[in-house]
């Protein structure tokens, strides 16, 4: 089982993802305000993390709620970016892939949202961290712990970089660019901790 540090460390994990999963859905004030209220918790307990200290800072000085709405419907939707994996890694076995992992842990997809979105996925990446920190024996902890280091392998972190180099190479200066940096960074360390490489 883990000690109460590594409980930690998958709790602060999953609230983490949980603000990068908010943020890659239509920002509206009420969304932007449960960011910066769970973001200045997060700053104000001094995480001293390589990735996720700098983007505590991040949030705190740049999230502006017009800007990202207008951002986010300037790149997303007028601009036609698109926010799926199957956008990016079109295959016939995506969705059957990431139902199995659905219904194994138990997650059902609200009615009209897209299983294969950004933002779902990210927030399902949070639960298998819940799962990790507050599972009641060891096997639960292993098999949440292998579905999370597969699914950001084989699914999260593979969307992600085709999206930051999509945002890259043609809106830079966006705070969608510098997000997505972000999050494939923590991916990218996470992969190189779990070995999927």
């Amino acid at each position: 089982m883990l000690t109460q540090v590594e409980q930690n460390q998958w709790l602060l994990k999953a609230d983490v993802l949980r603000i990068f999963s908010t943020c890659f859905t239509y920002p509206d004030a009420d969304k932007i305000h449960a960011v910066q209220q769970l973001t200045q918790e997060l700053h104000h307990s001094h995480i001293n993390h390589p990735v996720i200290a700098p983007l505590l800072q991040f949030f705190i000085t740049l999230l502006n709620q017009q800007q990202l709405a207008e951002e986010y419907s300037r790149l997303f939707i007028q601009g036609g970016i698109p926010l799926s994996e199957t956008a990016y890694h079109p295959s016939i076995d995506t969705y059957s892939e990431l139902s199995a992992y659905y219904e194994a842990f138990g997650v059902q997809p609200v009615s009209g949202d897209a299983p294969d979105t950004l933002s779902y996925e990210l927030e399902f990446l949070a639960v298998l961290c819940l799962k990790v920190a507050l599972a009641s024996n060891k096997d639960q902890q292993t098999v949440a712990h292998q579905a999370y280091a597969q699914f950001i392998h084989y699914h999260l972190l593979p969307l992600v970089e085709k999206l930051h180099q999509k945002l890259e190479n043609t809106f830079a200066e966006s705070q969608y660019t510098q997000l997505t940096d972000f999050l494939k960074k923590f991916l990218q360390q996470e992969n190189q901790t779990f070995n999927m490489n």
